[in-house]
């Protein structure tokens, strides 16, 4: 009787390191899709609000400010390809 006893007592406390256990794997893993998020849009993001804050700053016109926008998508592309 005390051997089934000490038996539910070890598998519930497995079951709650376990469930530790998952709740540390999906904070890593949320981490680790963070960082290869912020690596993959974070130059592109950079140039697109660099100049959106150069098109406010000179109030050039939306046009303008449409081909600038893509001249910075342009360039954190090719920054992007110059890691490989």
């Amino acid at each position: 009787m005390l051997q089934i006893v000490g038996a539910l007592i070890l598998l519930i406390a497995g079951f709650a390191i376990l469930r530790l256990l998952f709740r540390a794997l999906i904070s890593t893993a949320s981490a680790l899709a963070g960082l290869i998020l912020l690596c993959l849009f974070g130059p592109a993001l950079l140039a697109g609000y660099i100049t959106e804050r150069i098109t406010r700053l000179f109030h050039i016109r939306w046009l303008a400010g449409v081909f600038l926008t893509i001249a910075g998508m342009i360039i954190s592309f090719m920054w992007g390809l110059d890691g490989k």
